[in-house]
């Protein structure tokens, strides 16, 4: 059995030492303690404050499986060893699904994702830029490796599928998908940057093909923003701290419920998301207004009726992340 790292257990003993800290110093004291509550404030208001201190319970098995996930899984492992030679690894193609909205983000990243992969040694793979805007992109022009599919403005699903569902559904479409089941596919954000770890652990993954579908971690502004006003690079910070919280969501609970039970029970997110083609296209994406809303937790758990095939995968990748109020920073992807 592999001991823990030094720093996980220093992380366990601040964090079980912060959590005692709060209960210890969290006020007790109330003047109403002993006050009836009916007599108050009425029975129907009672009530209706009762269901939704009630409310916050449902929180609570996602709460304890991100705690018992940060005690029990070392966070802190280090580089990733290959366990295959990259170039035997079966085919993959990296799906990267955009608006099209921002086409000079993507040409960047998808240009510096391809290189890594040459980097570690990669050969039989593609690039499928998924957009509902053509993008002719000039990196398209000096790579037969990357492919632009564009989804025609009246292509509906036959559930009415929308947004990234309705996309991702087009690519499965006969004339349109080229792999075949035995084939992997690797979900990226437009923003999104693989990083030489990151593309180890993916290979390790795949070699193994023991599981269906994999996740991956992701982390945040690990590069330097390119921001040339100060206002911006403070916003960019801020915003970074705030995502800290979905870090702590994949080291916790995504992490645990791959590592503990094997299913997405609590769903998955959509970028950096390992599926075998044969499993996606039997779970698919076509599933109606309602599945197209949170599409990749709503893969995740209709993959659970379906397969039985989730896994965790350990390593790192990283993002650009372009904000709603057009902020620019960095995501780090992590396969646990």
């Amino acid at each position: 059995m592999e001991l823990p790292s030094a720093k996980h257990c220093l992380h366990c003993i601040f964090m079980v030492s912060w959590i005692v800290l709060f209960i210890r110093t969290a006020s007790t004291d109330n003047d109403t303690e002993n006050q009836d509550p009916f007599q108050a404030y009425g029975v129907l208001m009672t009530v209706i404050l009762i269901l939704f201190r009630l409310l916050t319970l449902l929180a609570f098995p996602q709460t304890l499986l991100n705690f018992v996930s940060l005690l029990l899984f070392d966070t802190f492992k280090g580089k990733v060893q290959l366990k295959v030679a990259p170039q035997s690894a079966p085919f993959f193609a990296v799906r990267v699904v955009t608006r099209g909205l921002y086409p000079n983000l993507v040409e960047k990243t998808v240009r510096q994702n391809q290189e890594t992969f040459l980097q570690v040694g990669c050969e039989d793979f593609a690039i499928e830029v998924v957009t509902d805007i053509p993008l002719k992109l000039p990196i398209y022009e000096s790579s037969q490796r990357i492919r632009e599919i564009v989804v025609p403005n009246d292509y509906q699903t036959s559930t009415g599928a929308l947004n990234k569902s309705r996309a991702l559904q087009y690519c499965w479409e006969d004339t349109i998908n080229l792999m075949d089941d035995q084939e992997w596919i690797l979900h990226l954000d437009e923003e999104t940057l693989v990083t030489p770890d990151s593309v180890k652990g993916f290979l390790n993954f795949i070699h193994e093909n023991k599981y269906s579908i994999g996740q991956g971690m992701i982390t945040y502004a690990h590069q330097q923003a390119e921001h040339k006003d100060l206002w911006s690079n403070i916003q960019t910070r801020i915003c970074t701290v705030a995502d800290s919280f979905r870090v702590a969501e994949d080291l916790g609970k995504i992490r645990g419920q791959f590592n503990l039970f094997s299913k997405g029970i609590f769903g998955i997110k959509g970028s950096y998301v390992v599926t075998k083609v044969g499993c996606e296209r039997l779970v698919n994406f076509d599933n109606g207004y309602n599945g197209s809303l949170a599409e990749d937790a709503y893969f995740a758990l209709k993959a659970i009726g379906n397969v039985q095939f989730f896994k965790k995968i350990r390593q790192t990748l990283f993002t650009f992340k372009l904000l709603s109020f057009f902020l620019r920073k960095l995501k780090i992807l992590n396969f646990f």
